[in-house]
């Protein structure tokens, strides 16, 4: 598992594995320099070719236009490398900017991480809100 720091007003990224599955847990606050973390964590997941990746949002309290452009390189780099991606949202904090930009509707979009893994399980099947 990798740690991200935690300074204040900023998220905390860490990474555990479901299966081969890495997930990737979010919290705080998606800004400028924490939105270029999660990116880096997404792009050095990728070097080792899983099948899927998860991007837990779920803990979100604040997911600025940073944040949104690291989700759609994050699903540019995963389609790249055949890699499905899917990702958990819970909330308004990043839910209301993905749907206002309509990013929300190229992404996967589970309110779970279970609901997400069995999406990227099946992917033509894919399970999205």
């Amino acid at each position: 598992m990798s740690e991200g720091s935690a300074t204040p007003n900023t998220a905390v990224i860490t990474t555990e594995y479901r299966g081969d599955v890495p997930v990737v847990h979010c919290s705080g606050e998606v800004d400028m320099l924490s939105a270029a973390e999660l990116g880096e964590e997404f792009d050095r997941l990728l070097e080792s070719g899983p099948p899927a990746v998860v991007i837990d949002l779920g803990e979100v309290a604040f997911f600025g236009s940073s944040g949104i452009s690291a989700l759609v390189d994050a699903q540019k780099g995963a389609d790249g490398h055949g890699i499905r991606l899917a990702v958990v949202t819970k909330g308004r904090p990043v839910l209301r900017p993905l749907e206002s930009t309509l990013v929300d509707r190229v992404l996967t979009l589970c309110a779970t991480v279970d609901e997400a893994l069995e999406a990227t399980a099946r992917p033509d099947d894919a399970v999205s809100r």
